[in-house]
């Protein structure tokens, strides 16, 4: 189908801010998604890293239904018990600190820009102009104006400028480069440990120990953006678990509610202490029907035996990848868990389309050269042979 077929696939009035695939979806199972034509699709899109439990996962969807008869809406004026036992229980699974809630990952992140500047001017005296945010190139944190200021990606600043001024890019995984760094001046460093929209790079270990050391003994807040790479997707329940080292801020959402909108920011000490009644807030955040989607998501994936089975896995469908990759001589595999990227150093358009329309395989790109594979930490054997089938296939008819 064709980029006018697409335009005309609905009349709904929607503002054309999303390049939609021609697939209107009804009903989704586990890996399986059904559209409005009855065609069943094996999806390893997840909903973009969203559900990692897969789509309608049953304890979920029987928490929810329980707390649907019970209230669903308080405000932040009031406590709420669900929101409570999920603030506790993401302490439990991260570090001692404090938690904010919000509704998707910009959010999260925008408030750990907030919360570091905050924190940058009331503790350590570094006042308007004098500081500035230090971020990576190829990075995506979200498309709020902080969010997208510390997004290393131009292509996503056009027709928003000025964003902050007070933003270095450095070159991700460039060890040289952080000796550009002056930490007195930093109010943060935000990292995403594996760049998802950029094009699926893993941050290199060295790389990140460097980086700690260059700003941690002065005090700088490291944010760790775990909005796609947390909840199991990269093989621990957090990303930065496979590199040794605790955050001072973490940002977190998409498959923390297996596809109910939710997100939060944990902060350790001292950090936390510069949010006070009034500095910032959420109307939505962390409300009922939310804390109790992401605890009954937690639930399961922090299971450490889920997640060793969820890890084997994801070894094997890497490999059978790495497999296909060797035969084929086109594309390399890159990545982490279940967040996994196929470099084919040209524009994939067009294997994505295949997949869709010739396999019944959904998946996503990660810029123009990059299919991204997102299967749910659920997927079994039965779910990777299919892919890994259906791709040998497109491999062959692709000229």
């Amino acid at each position: 189908m064709n980029e006018g077929d697409v335009r005309t696939f609905s009349s709904a009035p929607f503002l054309p801010v999303y390049r939609r695939y021609p697939l209107r979806i009804v009903r989704g199972e586990g890996a399986y998604v059904w559209d409005d034509r009855g065609r069943q699709y094996l999806d390893f899109t997840s909903g973009v890293a969203v559900l990692n439990l897969g789509h309608v996962p049953p304890s979920v969807r029987r928490a929810l239904e329980e707390q649907l008869g019970r209230v669903w809406h308080v405000s932040n004026l009031f406590w709420n018990e669900p929101g409570e036992r999920l603030a506790e229980r993401l302490v439990a699974l991260t570090f001692p600190g404090g938690v904010f809630f919000a509704n998707s990952g910009a959010e999260a992140v925008e408030a750990a820009l907030k919360l570091a500047r905050r924190y940058a001017y009331f503790a350590r005296g570094l006042r308007e102009g004098e500081g500035e945010f230090v971020a990576f190139t190829r990075s995506f944190h979200g498309r709020t104006i902080g969010a997208l200021s510390v997004t290393g990606r131009p292509v996503f600043h056009e027709g928003y400028t000025p964003l902050w001024s007070s933003v270095r890019f450095l070159p991700y995984n460039d060890l040289d480069a952080l000796e550009e760094i002056v930490p007195e001046r930093t109010y943060a460093v935000i990292v995403e440990l594996v760049q998802g929209e950029g094009g699926v790079y893993p941050a290199d270990p060295e790389w990140v120990r460097a980086l700690l050391a260059r700003v941690r003994s002065h005090g700088v807040p490291v944010i760790v953006d775990e909005v796609q790479t947390g909840v199991g997707r990269t093989g621990p329940l957090w990303a930065y678990e496979a590199y040794g080292f605790t955050p001072d801020i973490l940002t977190s959402a998409k498959g923390l509610g297996s596809g109910f909108p939710v997100a939060a920011m944990v902060a350790r000490e001292p950090f936390a202490e510069a949010f006070t009644p009034g500095s910032h807030g959420s109307t939505f955040g962390g409300g009922p029907l939310a804390a109790t989607a992401a605890l009954a998501t937690l639930e399961v994936v922090a299971d450490p035996a889920f997640l060793a089975d969820s890890q084997r896995r994801a070894d094997l469908f890497r490999r059978g990848l790495e497999e296909i990759a060797r035969e084929d001589g086109r594309f390399l595999v890159r990545g982490r868990g279940w967040l996994l990227g196929l470099d084919f150093g040209r524009p994939v358009g067009e294997v994505v389309d295949r997949l869709r329309e010739e396999e019944s395989v959904l998946v996503l790109t990660a810029g123009e050269s990059v299919v991204r594979v997102l299967p749910p930490l659920i997927a079994g054997e039965g779910e990777m042979d299919t892919f890994l089938t259906a791709l040998r296939r497109v491999l062959r008819r692709l000229p």
